[in-house]
Parts: C-alpha cells; structure tokens; sequence
C-alpha cells in the first residue's frame, strides 16, 4: 500500500469515528423564540378546568402561595410571608397547618423550601434560619428533622438520598464559601458536590424569584435569570433544556453586568427589556414560566418539540378568553394546578359571557359563575385543576 493510500484509510477511519461521536454526544440544547402572541389556545393541552372553593376556616387563610404541591389528592401550600403549610384535599377541605415559628426543636424562624420524598411518602421542609430540615407526614405530623451546614434559597428533592439545593448569591460561614449556584445534597441535607455555577453573580442572575426549583417527571428544572434553563436528571445529572430567546426584548449583556441600585432597578422597570423569569412548570414538551416584560407579568410557553415560544398577559380555554391563570404545580396525576385570588376572579367574572345555543356550555358557566359569585362574595381564593390531556403526557412528547 503507497503512502497517499494509507493517508486516505487514515481519513476515513478519523471521518468515521468522528461522526460516530457526534451521533453518540449530546443532543444539542433547542433554542426557543419567544414571540407576543395574539391570544394563546390552551384547550389543546388541558381538558376543562374545574374550580374549587376553599372551605373558609381559619387553618386555611394564606398571604401568598410561594409553592404547591398536589400529591394523592392531598394540597400543600408553601406561605413564606405567614412560615406555614397549610394542608387541604382537592375538594378544599382543610386538613392540618404546619406553623412553629419559634427557636427550639421543631421550630423555626422561616421556611425556604418544601417538597415530597416519593420513596417514603413524606413532606420535607427547609427552615434558612435555623439551618435545619424538617420531615412530616402527610397527615402534619412531626417524623424527624436534621441541623444542616448550609442553607439554600430552594431545596428540591431528586431522590430518596439526593437533594438539588439551590443558592442565587454565594454563602459563607467560618471561613468556608460557596459559590452562587446549583449543588447536589445527600439525604440529610448536607453538600456532596458542585453541580453547576450561575457565573457572575450581578443583579440580573441574582434576581429574587419566588421558586427556582420545580419537580416533573423528567426530573428537576431549574430557572435563574440567565437565558439558559437547566435540567436536573434522576441521577443528579444537570442538562441544558432550552435557551429562552426573546429576540429584541433580550436584556443586554452590559445591562446584566451592573451592580445593582435602586435606580438602575427604576431604568429596567421602564424598559423595553426581560427583566426577570419566575417559576418554571413543565410537562411533556411544554414549558410554562412567568416573564417579567416591558414592566408587565405575561404567561410564556414553549413547545420544545415544535422549537416554538409566546407569551401573552391572557389565555384562551373553551370557556372563553380568562385572565392569566398561571398554574402553580403540576399534580402526581397530570394536572394543572393553580389558585384564584380575589383580584382574577373579578376579572375572570367579566370576562366570560353567557353561551346562547349550547346547553352543555350554560350549565358550565352558571356552575363557573356561582363559585366566582361564592368566592368574590366570601373574599376566599379558587382552587382550578385542569387535566392535561394523555397525549401531552406520553413518552414520545417528552424531550429528552
């Protein structure tokens, strides 16, 4: 064999294995543009919805749901303004309230962070101060808590022995750091490993949100303020899942890098610009999250399997156009979850109209009507629970 010969097998054997291990690397993270759409369908995803009042006793008053989890008909809300869970069914009956505000065992002065342990069926709380993690029944009972080394912004369950926490500016404490980012915890609470850094820490990547940390089938999603949304596999494995692109409404990389001040907060807030992305939900394809934009809260989804993204302040169901309802978790069995507070069920009342030739549809909104009339009346919020349907729910729409 001549040289130009070998020179030519050689070439072909690195042409082979290279593209060998680019079909055997990783998929590439999809990039999603995001568009203002003129009013989203939403009935493609969700069966109807149904509305819940909530039995109005005195367990169940809340100032804010930071996080809610429906796990086996049971409701669980997170108020870190009142240091509370407040447990309900999904028919709105009070069950028990978690509140121990206090500095002695089973006591704590806030809550950062709350989730359910699959494995052994149990709701586990964070306290930031004191450094500790608390672990109830889903009856409200008291099991067991452990002091912990550091706290985090959110805590996240992965597994029975894994724990995703975290933290939007670095933490210190008797001369040892951590750096602002996302790390694997062990079953107790304590940091086992560096999973992912936010890099620079300026105001834009260290924005307060309400939740950073959010379970789904597939795992964990984790949104910050950078363009990227990650992914936290099973096994503790962090993917990116997509890029949120909003096109000319990006903010700026110079605008990213300032420190942050009351007046530059003031500038951003009258801007044009994203300033901020909050709770991230996701089903099969779809991803749903809070965009803070041209000083407005819009309700933003993607469908990773179609590479498309919008965002608009409404939503359309087969009930008619209604305020933005933006669901608070996905259930254990493939719902949409949210509340009604006082101020979307005024909107919500004025917004629908009166079916003329549907029967079916007139016995819906007299039902709709009476619990918004019932709840406006009552000052009390609305649970909503709309099913996702089955087919956005199968493997085949999950993105990988």
């Amino acid at each position: 064999m001549n040289s130009k010969n070998c020179w030519c097998l050689l070439l072909a054997f690195a042409l082979l294995f290279s593209c060998q291990g680019r079909r055997n690397g990783p998929e590439p993270c999809p990039v999603i543009s995001f568009t203002q759409a003129e009013l989203p369908d939403f009935s493609k995803y969700i069966e109807k919805m149904r509305m819940v009042w909530i039995e109005p006793v005195e367990g169940t008053l809340f100032s804010q749901p930071d996080k809610i989890l429906v796990y086996k008909d049971k409701l669980l809300i997170l108020d870190k303004t009142l240091k509370c869970v407040i447990g309900m069914d999904t028919s709105g009956h009070f069950l028990f309230r978690i509140q121990r505000i206090g500095k002695g065992p089973w006591e704590y002065s806030n809550l950062s962070a709350m989730w359910i342990n699959h494995e052994k069926e149990e709701l586990w709380l964070q306290a930031y101060v004191p450094r500790k993690i608390l672990v109830f029944g889903l009856d409200g009972t008291p099991r067991r808590e452990y002091p912990i080394e550091w706290s985090f912004d959110d805590m996240a369950g992965i597994s029975e022995h894994m724990i995703a926490g975290f933290t939007s500016l670095p933490l210190a404490d008797k001369g040892k750091e951590l750096g602002a980012g996302l790390y694997l915890l062990g079953g107790r609470g304590e940091v086992k490993k560096a999973l992912l850094g936010i890099g620079d820490d300026s105001w834009y990547y260290s924005l307060t949100v309400k939740r950073n940390l959010t379970e789904w089938p597939g795992g964990i999603l984790l949104i910050n303020q950078s363009d990227t949304i990650y992914r936290i596999t099973p096994d503790g494995t962090v993917v990116k899942d997509f890029i949120a692109d909003f096109g000319p409404s990006r903010l700026p990389v110079k605008h990213r890098l300032i420190p942050y001040s009351p007046e530059l907060s003031q500038v951003m807030n009258q801007s044009d610009y994203l300033i901020g992305k909050d709770q991230i939900l996701g089903f099969g394809p779809i991803r749903l999250f809070k965009a803070y934009l041209k000083s407005q809260l819009f309700y933003a989804y993607a469908d990773l399997s179609q590479g498309t993204g919008c965002y608009h302040s409404l939503i359309r169901t087969r009930e008619g156009p209604i305020p933005i309802l933006f669901p608070e978790c996905v259930s254990d069995q493939g719902d949409l979850v949210g509340l009604l507070n006082l101020d979307a069920m005024v909107v919500m009342r004025e917004s629908l109209t009166e079916p003329t030739n549907d029967p079916n549809g007139k016995i819906l909104y007299d039902k709709l009507m009476g619990i918004l009339e019932r709840g406006i009346r009552n000052d009390r919020p609305i649970l909503w629970i709309a099913p996702i349907k089955k087919e956005w729910l199968t493997e085949k729409n999950v993105s990988k």
